[in-house]
């Protein structure tokens, strides 16, 4: 500081190094800045730039207003996907972002109902009804939502949920059929890949020593030894590569027929999945002829994962806020991919 002789008054000297009034350097910032985007904590970047939590916190809040809780107006997106990850035990974060960029467009700390209700309603309704589609897990609660606030948009049900949903029926199947035949147990463990195979790429040709077998054997042969161990096991199996083959064709003629088929030899768990996707096969429809995912939501939430888990989790929601927006729409490049209807199977 600085004291003029003629009027007694006192300055501070400026210069292009430090902002007024500040004693951190502009290239300390930058340097912080720029560590936003590494997969560190704030503690490790307060030591390596020698300064506190709250100012590596305050230089990561300077790109984005954190107090203003409910938007107007979406960016300019056709497609959103839509999802939930874990925020603290107990207590699911409701994720949105692009779905053709991958970036974020809002983090809601809350995903009930009621509250989603409340900041979707805070949106322009021109904003809402520019959006076509929506990308989505099988959530009930999310279809009433999204017709309500998105009246021009399809529902577009994410394919890896559709297989998991069936993958996973089957695999409790084999489990049950693991605990009635004792004397296979140990088949039925080992080998619980080749069963959730597409009968496509299981081998019929390789011939080759198995574990638990005392001939030569080939992967088909192995499947078909295990299947003939229980009826019920055979009939889910082939149900469920007769729904996988028809996802890979995107022929959802067929893939609805198949569902609507009475198969009363089928395990309990396969016929709870088929009626969940009854449930939502208009939606499914719309998964098989748009070639929309929600590959791009699974790596934004892994992002935020990623980050609480190196952080040791986040007190405050709004600090987490700021540095998942920082990864995923500063640092993250624009996909060159632009998503139209099909034409052709996908897998033809």
């Amino acid at each position: 500081m600085y004291k003029c002789k003629n009027c007694n008054k006192r300055f501070i000297s400026t210069s292009n190094i430090v902002d007024f009034r500040c004693r951190i350097s502009n290239n300390v910032k930058i340097a912080i800045y720029n560590c936003a985007k590494e997969m560190l904590s704030k503690k490790l970047i307060s030591r390596l730039y020698n300064v506190c939590d709250n100012t590596v916190q305050r230089i990561f809040d300077t790109m984005f207003n954190n107090e203003k809780v409910y938007k107007n107006s979406i960016p300019e997106a056709i497609a959103i996907c839509i999802d939930e990850f874990t925020y603290k035990n107990k207590t699911m974060a409701f994720n949105i972002c692009d779905a053709k960029t991958g970036k974020t467009v809002d983090l809601i700390e809350d995903r009930s109902t009621h509250n989603l209700d409340k900041y979707l309603s805070h949106y322009l309704e021109e904003s809402r009804l520019k959006v076509k589609f929506v990308v989505m897990d099988m959530y009930k609660p999310y279809v009433g939502l999204i017709k309500k606030w998105f009246p021009n948009a399809l529902i577009i049900i994410d394919l890896f949920h559709i297989v998991q949903l069936i993958s996973r029926s089957l695999n409790k199947t084999r489990i049950n059929a693991m605990k009635d035949n004792k004397e296979d147990k140990n088949k039925f463990k080992k080998y619980w890949r080749l069963i959730l195979k597409s009968r496509f790429d299981v081998d019929g040709s390789s011939w080759k020593k198995f574990r638990c077998f005392k001939n030569l054997m080939t992967e088909i042969d192995v499947v078909d030894y295990l299947l003939n161990k229980d009826k019920i096991l055979s009939n889910t199996y082939d149900v469920y590569q007769d729904l996988l083959y028809y996802l890979q064709r995107r022929d959802y003629d067929s893939f609805n027929k198949v569902l609507k088929e009475q198969n009363s030899s089928i395990s309990k768990q396969m016929k709870t999945s088929i009626n969940s996707l009854i449930y939502f096969s208009e939606y499914i429809k719309n998964t098989l002829e748009y070639e929309y995912n929600n590959g791009v939501m699974e790596r934004n939430n892994n992002t935020c994962k990623l980050i609480k888990r190196i952080s040791y989790g986040f007190r405050n929601f709004k600090n987490m806020k700021s540095r998942i927006l920082i990864i995923t729409n500063v640092f993250r490049k624009e996909k060159r991919k632009y998503y139209t209807k099909y034409s052709t199977p996908k897998y033809a």
